[in-house]
């Protein structure tokens, strides 16, 4: 069950291996979750309790970084919409009282 209020952001995550995925970011109340870029399937699952950091890339500014379970995933946001991801993401943590920490990009 996806609440109505959940926020979505259309991104692109860029794999180790240079690949260009189109997803959508949802930021839930409890996780973040990717899905594919209709929606109709979820290709990742980060629980705000396992992000040890968010990030925010120096050579794009719309990319972003998740580093969960000692792995970083980049993400790239839509034009201006990288400050309100992180925004609700850090709503998200403080929501469950879990520490939203800042750390490096890539």
């Amino acid at each position: 069950f996806i609440p109505p209020s959940t926020k979505t952001f259309p991104c692109t995550r860029l794999t180790r291996h240079g690949t260009l995925v189109p997803s959508i970011l949802l930021v839930l109340p409890f996780a973040l979750l990717e899905t594919s870029s209709d929606g109709t399937t979820i290709l990742q699952h980060y629980d705000y309790t396992t992000i040890t950091s968010v990030g925010f890339t120096t050579d794009n500014q719309q990319g972003l970084t998740v580093h969960s379970n000692g792995r970083g995933r980049m993400f790239i946001a839509q034009p201006n919409a990288r400050s309100e991801l992180a925004a609700a993401l850090k709503k998200g943590f403080e929501a469950i009282g879990v520490t939203f920490n800042v750390g490096e990009g890539v």
